[in-house]
């Protein structure tokens, strides 16, 4: 309904500013008026509107200072201005790209209903498609979540886990710095879930979620590996100090109640570690992993409840200082830009 549209008619000279207002009132328009430009920014601050009628001669402005900021509306949308010039008066000042129409005095009522007809049917579809990309944009930051996020723990899922861990790889290798992983799993997990049932299971495997998460560093990405088994991905770490978060990780969850009114339902992880470059037989994001999930069984073997750092990430220094310059380059070239 017409009566749904506001515009603002922006006309200093008061005999002009009542005729166009009341034939605008007659086709079922709500018209709001300013006599200067400065009236008419400040009505604009305060207002929700469809449309700008704008006399040129208005003097109190700058013309496209003044066109530049009408174009602005709360909210981020695009309000349309319709400029009301004099025959043959050619506009210097760039105005013509900032305005959406223009309409020549002496006005014609009928031209002139034609083209705010037109411009606010553009505008209403414009508002459509705007409303249509913002339930678009929401809906895939829905099913960017769902494919990034473990439903269970709320962490990052494997899936992403592998997109990551194979981009950490490649800059860590590109700029010759550490990069450690750790796979950790929870002991003897399946009997909670034979004991107490599987959803008294997935509460355990939130609660550790939350452990992981209070423990790591915020540069540190953790993520559900799969089952009972967790990876957490730490940038320019070397192997002890991967351990030492291990380790406070594996404390935390020794400590910790998990069942608190089940006996005997305490709980202990097991952790492997490796790192890249200080295992020079590490070259993928792949046998990086495959690596720490090795450790990790070492650390199983001995007994669980314990964090075993791969024994050839377990230097503190990067190989790279071992390096010549000349096999430094050598690396460089072989590595896609």
């Amino acid at each position: 309904m017409r009566d749904d549209y506001r515009i603002l008619l922006v006309e200093q000279n008061p005999p002009s500013s009542a005729r166009l207002r009341n034939w605008l009132h007659r086709q079922k328009y709500r018209v709001l008026s300013a006599a200067t430009g400065k009236e008419a920014l400040e009505k604009i601050r305060k207002e929700t509107l469809d449309l700008v009628l704008w006399n040129r001669s208005t003097g109190d402005s700058n013309g496209l200072e003044l066109a530049q900021i009408l174009r602005r509306q709360r909210g981020g949308t695009r309000l349309p201005i319709i400029m009301l010039r004099p025959r043959g008066k050619q506009d210097r000042e760039g105005i013509e790209t900032e305005v959406d129409d223009f309409i020549l005095r002496p006005l014609r009522f009928e031209e002139v209903g034609v083209r705010i007809r037109t411009i606010l049917k553009k505008r209403k579809e414009y508002s459509g498609l705007q409303q249509a990309n913002l339930r678009l944009k929401k809906a895939n930051g829905r099913l960017k979540k769902i494919l990034a996020f473990d439903a269970k723990t709320q962490l990052y899922n494997y899936r992403y886990f592998s997109e990551r861990v194979e981009e950490e790889f490649k800059r860590a290798e590109r700029y010759d710095n550490f990069l450690s992983c750790i796979i950790l799993d929870l002991d003897r997990f399946k009997g909670i879930n034979d004991r107490f049932g599987h959803l008294e299971g997935d509460r355990v495997l939130r609660t550790f979620a939350a452990i992981l998460l209070e423990n790591a560093r915020e540069t540190d990405f953790v993520a559900r590996y799969g089952g009972e088994e967790f990876a957490i991905i730490l940038v320019q770490t070397d192997g002890p100090q991967a351990k030492i978060l291990a380790e406070r990780i594996r404390e935390a969850t020794e400590k910790f109640s998990f069942l608190p009114s089940r006996r005997n339902a305490r709980l202990t992880v097991s952790a492997g570690i490796a790192t890249f470059p200080s295992n020079s037989r590490i070259h993928s994001s792949t046998e990086l992993v495959k690596a720490a999930d090795t450790a990790l069984f070492r650390a199983k073997e001995a007994g669980r409840n314990r964090t075993h750092l791969d024994r050839s990430s377990e230097t503190a220094k990067i190989r790279k200082t071992n390096m010549t310059t000349e096999q430094i380059k050598r690396r460089r070239k072989t590595i896609p830009s």
